[in-house]
């Protein structure tokens, strides 16, 4: 019981802060966060990881005083019921030449296959770390 209620104070607040943002809401493209089901990038995961390898291109930067930053950075956005990438922010950064590399890297990105959940398709908020340099672990 506890999880339903959850679940619902979720919704709940998705469409409250949604109906302050915008009066004029298309409720057949909201957006949902429910467990387990995620927009996927064309050919999984491995593909993905391709993806930013070859197509993350950072300038070479000699502003760096000791060495460069290490750390993960956090990019949000949005894959609509088409696949399409919408609404890039970075939400953690670790430094803003970095931001700008990722920003441009997904929006060189195909179209995703969209969230569906009963066999309907569904926008999506996805979140992709990217990692600069080892971690301690490493």
């Amino acid at each position: 019981m506890r999880f339903n209620s959850l679940i619902l104070f979720c919704f709940c607040v998705i469409g409250c802060n949604a109906q302050e943002q915008n009066d004029a809401i298309d409720t057949s493209a909201e957006v949902f966060e429910i467990g387990g089901h995620e927009a996927t990038f064309p050919g999984g995961e491995d593909s993905l990881l391709n993806f930013v390898s070859d197509n993350l291109n950072l300038p070479q930067c000699t502003i760096w005083a000791d060495e460069e930053p290490k750390g993960i950075s956090y990019a949000r956005f949005q894959v609509d019921t088409l696949g399409v990438i919408s609404d890039i922010r970075i939400i953690k950064s670790v430094h803003p030449i970095y931001d700008k590399a990722i920003f441009e890297m997904i929006k060189k990105m195909p179209r995703w296959v969209p969230d569906s959940w009963k066999g309907i398709k569904m926008k999506s908020t996805m979140t992709l770390p990217i990692q600069f340099g080892e971690s301690e672990g490493d």
